[in-house]
């Protein structure tokens, strides 16, 4: 699946049907069958709360803060990795040029996960959800290596 956002969403648009395979790795995948789909959405802190899921693994910490993780008691993590998701949603709404006035809230249910290779260093991987006041469309990825497939989430029903 390949998700645009803001200026993104028209590149898809427009060099969609060009596409003949996807390279990956030097892997070629080659798109036999397409389909496309277009849809807004709107985003932002709304008054309801939104509960989403991790996809695919999240892998919320740096090589700075996971250091710090290790030291922290369950509470502290809890909190930190809160403070870490609410970053993310910034990032995430800077990247497509939106800027948010209200606070943003948050609160995980997650477990640790395996530990995955990065920048030459072990950094834990986080599966689970999430609850925020705030409103994102499905399929996004929030974290480090979201571009790799980490971080994707989706909205719980």
């Amino acid at each position: 699946m390949v998700v645009g956002l803001a200026e993104g969403a028209e590149l898809v648009i427009e060099r969609f049907l060009r596409i003949k395979y996807l390279d990956i790795d030097g892997f070629r995948f080659f798109t036999d069958q397409k389909n496309m789909k277009s849809q807004e959405h709107l985003i932002g802190v709304r008054g309801a709360l939104h509960e989403y899921e991790f996809v695919n693994p999240w892998m919320a910490l740096n090589q700075k803060n996971h250091a710090l993780y290790l030291d922290y008691s369950p509470a502290e993590r809890k909190k930190q990795l809160e403070n870490i998701l609410i970053s993310n949603l910034i990032s995430f709404f800077k990247a497509v040029g939106y800027q948010e006035t209200q606070q943003m809230m948050a609160s995980l249910s997650l477990k640790e996960g395996r530990s995955t290779s990065f920048k030459n260093q072990q950094l834990l991987t986080f599966a689970g959800r999430f609850v925020v006041n705030v409103q994102l469309p499905d399929y996004i990825g929030l974290g480090k290596s979201v571009s790799r497939g980490f971080g994707t989430i989706r909205k719980v029903s």
